[in-house]
């Protein structure tokens, strides 16, 4: 996704610069047609699609905490808080759908049902979401025991 970001950026900067290219390869830019579609695109992603993503994980009780990087400091719709005790963590799962990461959380209740939470982790750092994907694996093998 961070690439699929970056390479917008560069269509919107090589769009502009072509256009000041005095000669015939102007002329084909002088619809700014990519320049629209990129920047539409970038807009989008930007406004809905990146989130910020913390968790804690220190004491008894987990907290994750999503939001959105423009809207969520606007709406309270586009933040996410979470806690919950470690002990009742059942499962965890990461789904890959298209160009998104959502990392899906099982939570067990006192009637023996299960909450499910999902979170989107398309933007979390790779090195970020395998400790948390570590602790996660150690919390629920300390709940099998």
């Amino acid at each position: 996704m961070r690439n699929f970001m970056l390479l917008l950026v560069i269509v919107v900067v090589a769009d502009i610069a072509t256009y000041f290219i005095p000669g015939a390869i102007s002329h084909y830019f002088s619809s700014h047609i990519p320049l629209i579609v990129a920047g539409g695109l970038f807009l989008l992603f930007l406004l809905k699609g990146i989130y910020q993503f913390k968790y804690n994980d220190d004491y008894e009780i987990m907290s994750i905490e999503t939001s959105g990087l423009v809207l969520g400091k606007i709406s309270s719709k586009f933040r996410n808080k979470f806690e919950f005790p470690k002990r009742k963590l059942y499962d965890y799962t990461v789904e890959k759908i298209l160009f998104e990461k959502y990392l899906t959380l099982k939570i067990s209740s006192r009637s023996g049902s299960y909450k499910t939470q999902r979170f989107n982790i398309t933007f979390v750092s790779s090195s970020k979401r395998k400790k948390l994907l570590q602790s996660l694996a150690l919390i629920k093998l300390e709940n099998r025991a």
